[in-house]
């Protein structure tokens, strides 16, 4: 089932090896082009095509919730845990600050490390 959400965005990234080279073709076989042409699944926009790293880019950046995504997985990292209902006032406040602000992700950072959600820990 993992391959089902992976596989069609990895055909996207194909022409890069494993080291990051680019290729036009898979390794020592110049009749087997690779396409770099992949797929996109899990936004509200549907299933959505894209070609190489570029393509995949613009979608992405495209997508309405891109800014919620970034928070959202910045949040989870940082923290070190999902997010519960208490976390999603600051999760949306974050978000908007992100949009507002032009997706500067350092400032993006900075509302993140100066709220006190970051700077207190609860003992569970």
């Amino acid at each position: 089932s993992c391959h089902q959400s992976l596989d069609p965005i990895g055909f996207g990234l194909e022409n890069f090896d494993r080291e990051g080279k680019y290729r036009e073709h898979d390794d020592n076989e110049p009749n087997c082009p690779i396409s770099g042409e992949g797929k996109i699944t899990g936004l509200s926009s549907g299933e959505l095509p894209f070609k190489g790293v570029v393509g995949l880019a613009n979608l992405l950046t495209a997508s309405p919730e891109f800014e919620q995504c970034v928070v959202t997985q910045l949040y989870r990292f940082n923290m070190g845990r999902r997010e519960d209902p208490a976390d999603v006032a600051l999760i949306s406040a974050l978000t908007q600050s992100f949009r507002t602000q032009r997706r500067e992700f350092q400032a993006l950072l900075k509302d993140f490390v100066s709220h006190p959600t970051f700077a207190y820990r609860v003992e569970e």
